[in-house]
């Protein structure tokens, strides 16, 4: 964590020491409106599993993440969207450290 350059991965993970940016007080925040405010359909795909996180809780986005079945939509979510991926692939409750591991590359 000590090389990231990511102010989100700073902010929630080093600073914060948060799961991620959906148990953030301050959500959303000035990273994340910019962060969003990119082109490509990977930032408002993150916006969106935030906000269902935020709305819903951990428990139901993994039963939500459970549903995508095919390798090729596994593949492109975590190409896409590591963050998220990870918290599906290890379980928030079972393995913090895959969510953390996921920002710390």
């Amino acid at each position: 964590m000590n090389k990231a350059k990511c102010e989100i991965k700073l902010c929630c993970f080093r600073d914060r020491k948060l799961e991620t940016c959906a148990d953030c007080t301050d959500y959303p925040c000035r990273i994340l409106e910019a962060f969003w405010g990119k082109n490509g359909w990977k930032y408002g795909q993150d916006k969106r599993q935030l906000e269902f996180i935020r709305q819903h809780g951990y428990k139901e986005f993994l039963k939500k993440a459970n549903t995508w079945k095919t390798e090729a939509e596994l593949s492109h979510r975590e190409n896409n969207n590591p963050h998220i991926y990870s918290i599906y692939k290890g379980g928030i409750e079972k393995n913090r450290a895959s969510a953390t591991a996921a920002f710390q590359q």
